[in-house]
Parts: C-alpha cells; structure tokens; sequence
C-alpha cells in the first residue's frame, strides 16, 4: 500500500459513469501521508461524492468536482496567501508558478477533477465509505473554514533559527501541496 492521496482529472462524470477507456482519467499529483490543502481547494468547486476511478469499488469513496471552477479558487487563494507573507514568497511564487504551468496546461485540463484517499483512510483505519463522507461534509463543503483554519495554524507556527525558519516554511508549504505536479502516478 502506497499510503496517498490521489488527484486526477477526468473527462467524465464519475457519479453517472463508469470509467473505461474511450475516457481521460490523467494524473495530476499524489501526496504522501496527508490530504493537503490545495487537493481539498481544487475538488471543492461543485463537489459530490463519487465512486473511485482507480479502485473497483462501487460505493463513493472518491470526490469530483469541477476542475476549472476548483482551479479558480486555487489561484485566487494563493494570490491571497502571497500577500500575506507567511511564507517564503520567492518558493511560493516558484510553485505556484509551476502549479498555474501545470494545471493550465491543455493536456492536463478536464471538465473534472477527482480526489482519491481511500489509501490513506485505510492508513488510519476508518471506514473508508464513512471517512471520506466526513471529509466531505467537514472539509470540502467548508472549504472556506477549512482554509482559514490552514491560514492561522501557519500563522501560529514557530519560527525560531534560520534553520529552523527553513524546516518551518518546508512544513507550511508541505500542508498547502503545491510542490508536486506529474502525469505519472502510483495508480493510472
């Protein structure tokens, strides 16, 4: 088991289709260990529960939502969040720079986006049906809350020496989950 969260953009509406292979299911990032923020930003935007396009299991356990409505949101938050300070502007901009590269690119574009973390609700021992149903109703839906609550817990972590200033931005930008962008994932 890989223990991530998936992010793919999808052709299709997964909710009243099955996927087979006339349709574009393109992988757009994975992240280890957590579900960050942006992933939750990005399938926010006329979210619904789905079934998965990766795993054959029939109960909605994945959530889509509109890719470039979500892509919106995204790039308005970080504009935002940039002038906030927060965080180290010259790597923020640099990923972000390369996430707009990413997500604007043609071949990656898609009328949906998806969320897969059955793998890392399996990590925690949840009942997959269940943990995804409260991610969400607890996060996706309030997606705003959620982001305000990203914005004072990077407020409020400590800064310390130099060195640790670096390990605390790295922290801050590991929770956000722009860093990584490729077609290549665990599971296509």
């Amino acid at each position: 088991m890989a223990n991530r969260s998936y992010l793919y953009s999808v052709d299709f509406n997964r909710t009243l289709e099955e996927r087979n292979d006339d349709k574009k299911v393109c992988g757009l990032s994975e992240w280890s260990y957590e579900i960050p923020l942006a992933y939750k930003i990005l399938v926010s935007q006329g979210a619904k529960l789905s079934p998965s396009v990766i795993f054959e299991y029939d109960k909605p356990i994945a959530i889509i939502g509109n890719f470039r409505k979500g892509r919106e949101k995204l790039f308005l938050f970080l504009e935002e969040l940039l002038k906030t300070n927060l965080l180290d502007n010259d790597e923020l901009k640099r990923q972000i720079n390369e996430a707009r590269e990413y997500l604007y690119d043609v071949k990656n574009e898609a009328e949906y986006i998806i969320l897969e973390c059955g793998e890392i609700y399996q990590m925690e021992h949840e009942d997959i049906e269940e943990a995804n149903k409260n991610l969400f109703e607890n996060e996706i839906l309030k997606i705003d809350k959620i982001i305000e609550d990203f914005m004072m817990k990077i407020q409020n972590m400590p800064n310390g020496s130099e060195s640790e200033k670096k390990q605390t931005n790295q922290k801050k930008l590991d929770l956000l989950g722009i860093g990584f962008w490729d077609n290549a994932l665990y599971y296509q």
